[in-house]
């Protein structure tokens, strides 16, 4: 086996926790949301080097769809026409929005 040379530091994530970590509650949907819109108007209140407002810079929240499923059910292979699974439905749903 190789020597290890590099010596560099690692960082990990936190261990995921078992209820996941989506909001429970409307309430705290509701407040993640009003955080993002001040978060936004604090941005765009800023201003740059020049003292002009960051109002035409982007600042939107992003959404991103992760499919994982190791079945081998492979949309291009599948013989039959209709028959994916629920996942390979939602991920076409998904990636028609994009």
């Amino acid at each position: 086996m190789p020597e290890v040379t590099n010596k560099a530091k690692v960082q990990a994530p936190p261990a995921f926790p078992q209820e996941g970590r989506l909001p429970g509650t409307s309430r705290a949907v509701g407040e993640n949301y009003a955080r993002q819109i001040r978060e936004a108007n604090l941005y765009k209140q800023a201003r740059d080097e020049s003292g002009r407002r960051q109002h035409g810079k982007c600042c939107q929240a992003v959404h991103i769809s992760l499919f994982f499923y190791g079945t081998n059910n492979n949309e291009k292979s599948d013989t039959q026409k209709g028959q994916h699974i629920n996942i390979t439905r939602t991920f076409v749903k998904t990636d028609r929005f994009s």
